[in-house]
């Protein structure tokens, strides 16, 4: 009975007698008094059971201690003293941990905390916002002998939502740190803690990410997706961070990125990596926590935004070489080269991801329907203003069979170097080839209408009828 008294009134102390000014732990600043009660002082309650006139019950503080004494009928009586060992620094059997270290030389060493993250599901991957929604769970655990002091007397280990946890013992203040302002929503968390003075903390939660892509090889591109975390308070010479030893508490589920248009880089299921390092900005010095998602965008979505288009572009305008030399076929000729001209400009205008190889195959489309015009431009001056139908009739064959044959070849010179490395010396390839070719075809037909000028200046100036 009074052993029971004895554990009902811990609980009640903080009511009772208001704390100090300075009652506070360092490694728990909102700790109340119920969470410093020791586990040893519950044995020096239990030695005390067998005497009739009073319980004796210890509640310690940074400098001084609160004794109560339970008298028989159950009278209560308190008193605050020093705690001498506190106040001069001497360190009491219970200040040791395991081999023998004190709690002291301890804390004097930053913390280490192991994490883990499990991402569960990617929902969204945006390379102009180079933002990433992920569904990741948050493991970190972490070594303190003083939690094994507020575990329930005779149990091993307990669980206990973060906000009781966090009255009780230090927790590490572990977030993620490239989210996007405050797109965070935690679901669960939860703190674990066992006898042996581990604890662990699990928290689930839906983030928005910053990210930086490269989109350089786009629509060829490999990303990395990437969560950071760190501690939002501590340094990095109070926290450090490491990689979890169990690799289950580490990964990626089979399907994570379903619906994202992205895959693996080797596979359905997409590689991944931990690890940690240290980061100095100036005076903000952290150990940070890295995982990364390797991805490689499907080809799908490529095919249907750009590839699709553009062909059926290409075709509109190399149909233009199939229209008869006649008059009555003038406009419809004109019609379909400048209007597919028109259309890829608008989607040239339109490119949704900037400085890209996909910049340097539109621009590619871009000048040879252009040419198109130019090319067609040449048949009519050759066969209605020269009246050289031979001349207009070989144009139109020779444009038909090089047109197609010049595209593949710098389409396949594009392909060779979709890395995104040389997107600026692939784009100065195409400007110069197409302009080469056109200085030429001009060359060509001005000297082969040459011979046919001279013979036809001089009837035309002869009088009609002689």
């Amino acid at each position: 009975m009074q052993r029971l008294r004895s554990l009902l009134l811990a609980p009640l102390l903080p009511l009772l007698l208001p704390l100090p000014a300075d009652a506070v732990e360092t490694h728990a600043p909102h700790a109340d008094a119920s969470s410093l009660l020791r586990r040893e002082d519950l044995h020096k309650t239990d030695s005390h059971d067998s005497h009739d006139s009073h319980t004796e019950a210890f509640f310690g503080r940074p400098d001084r201690m609160m004794e109560i004494e339970v008298g028989p009928l159950g009278s209560i009586n308190t008193k605050e003293q020093p705690d001498p060992d506190r106040r001069t620094g001497k360190i009491d059997h219970q200040d040791f941990v395991a081999g023998g270290a004190s709690l002291a030389e301890v804390r004097a060493k930053p913390r280490e905390v192991m994490f883990g993250i499990f991402c569960r599901r990617v929902f969204d991957v945006d390379v102009i916002k180079k933002t990433w929604t992920g569904d990741i769970v948050l493991t970190v655990s972490w070594n303190d002998p003083e939690v094994s002091q507020v575990l329930p007397v005779g149990k091993e280990d307990t669980r206990y939502s973060t906000d009781d946890a966090r009255k009780l013992i230090w927790l590490p203040d572990i977030g993620v740190t490239n989210r996007d302002f405050k797109n965070v929503e935690v679901i669960s968390s939860s703190v674990k803690i066992w006898s042996s003075g581990w604890a662990t903390k699990v928290e689930r939660m839906l983030v928005t990410m910053t990210n930086d892509f490269d989109t350089s090889a786009y629509p060829f591109d490999r990303q990395s997706l990437q969560v950071i975390v760190a501690s939002e308070k501590l340094m990095a010479d109070e926290l450090v961070l490491k990689p979890h030893t169990d690799t289950t508490l580490i990964g990626v589920k089979d399907d994570v990125l379903t619906g994202t248009g992205f895959g693996g880089t080797e596979g359905a299921k997409p590689k991944y990596s931990i690890s940690s390092f240290k980061e100095s900005d100036a005076l903000l010095v952290k150990s940070r926590g890295l995982f990364e998602i390797q991805i490689a965008r499907g080809f799908g979505g490529a095919g249907r935004q750009i590839f699709g288009p553009t062909f059926t572009l290409l075709a509109v305008s190399y149909s233009v070489f199939f229209f008869p030399l006649v008059p009555a076929f003038t406009m419809p000729r004109v019609a379909s080269s400048v209007i597919s001209l028109l259309g890829e400009m608008t989607l040239l205008t339109k490119a949704r991801v900037p400085d890209s190889w996909t910049d340097v195959y539109m621009e590619m489309v871009c000048l040879l329907i252009g040419s198109v015009s130019v090319l067609s431009l040449s048949m009519e001056i050759c066969f209605h203003t020269y009246k050289n139908e031979e001349l207009a009739k070989k144009l139109n064959h020779v444009y038909k069979i090089l047109y197609p044959v010049v595209f593949l070849i710098l389409f396949i010179l594009l392909l060779c170097f979709s890395s995104g490395a040389f997107n600026d010396l692939c784009a100065f390839l195409v400007r110069t080839i197409v302009c080469l070719l056109l200085v030429a075809n001009f060359v060509w037909v001005r000297r082969s209408l040459a011979p046919s000028d001279g013979k036809s200046e001089e009837p035309a100036d002869k009088p009609e009828g002689t």
